[in-house]
């Protein structure tokens, strides 16, 4: 007898215990802190619809860019501002859309304002375009606390007053091209942290990063610099 009582003691247990580590998983599940949910698709054809989707997201969402945006951003696009204050990480994907800057162009300048704590993603976007005869103008205005990532995108003979890519607070750039560009490719702001990896600053007739901000902090890893008229780090 007493082995039969330990028996169905030990078995009792045992279920006992399965039912509470049962129970603390669908506790830790539903926390949000063991699921991963998938991000949201949209696609986007136009700069108003841009703005108003990243006012408007409820999680992280990888936004694809249309051939439209292409039409609507060379008619529409000059000193454009983007606000983002989300708390998600967004993508905007291009698709390997090409932005093909023309001479019809004014200085164009484009602001993103990341006051969130999410990340703002550019990914597979090329601006410019090397046949061009001359660089033409562009501006990436970066600001807020949040961080940006640019990966897998190109740019080609721009010009600015600047530079291409200016500001913000955290910037990596990632597996990106430099190329022809007359304006510094990168310009830090005081206090940011840039890091750059597997990218190419190449021929490009003036500095590939201008490191004149105050306290910024460059890392470089895999990147290539060449035939450019100066690099400062």
């Amino acid at each position: 007898m007493k082995n039969n009582n330990f028996i169905k003691t030990n078995i009792l247990f045992k279920g006992l215990v399965f039912l509470l580590l049962v129970g603390l998983f669908w506790i830790y599940s539903i926390s949000g802190e063991g699921v991963k949910v998938q991000a949201a698709n949209s696609t986007i054809s136009s700069i108003s619809q841009l703005q108003d989707k990243l006012n408007s997201v409820t999680g992280d969402e990888n936004i694809y860019l249309t051939n439209d945006f292409v039409t609507d951003f060379l008619a529409n696009s000059q000193n454009v501002t983007f606000q983002y204050s989300g708390n998600y990480n967004i993508t905007i994907d291009g698709s390997n859309l090409t932005v093909p800057i023309s001479g019809a162009l004014p200085s164009l300048i484009w602001d993103f304002n990341n006051s969130g704590t999410g990340n703002i993603t550019f990914n597979k976007l090329t601006f410019g375009n090397p046949d061009n005869s001359s660089t033409e103008n562009i501006q990436i205005a970066l600001a807020g606390s949040g961080e940006f990532l640019f990966e897998n995108c190109n740019f080609y003979k721009l010009n600015s007053s600047r530079s291409i890519i200016t500001g913000g607070l955290k910037l990596d750039i990632k597996n990106c091209l430099f190329s022809g560009n007359a304006s510094a490719c990168l310009f830090p702001g005081n206090d940011e942290e840039v890091n750059v990896y597997n990218s190419t600053f190449i021929d490009n007739t003036n500095r590939a990063i201008d490191c004149n901000g105050a306290n910024v902090k460059l890392n470089l890893c895999n990147t290539l610099f060449k035939n450019n008229v100066s690099t400062e780090g």
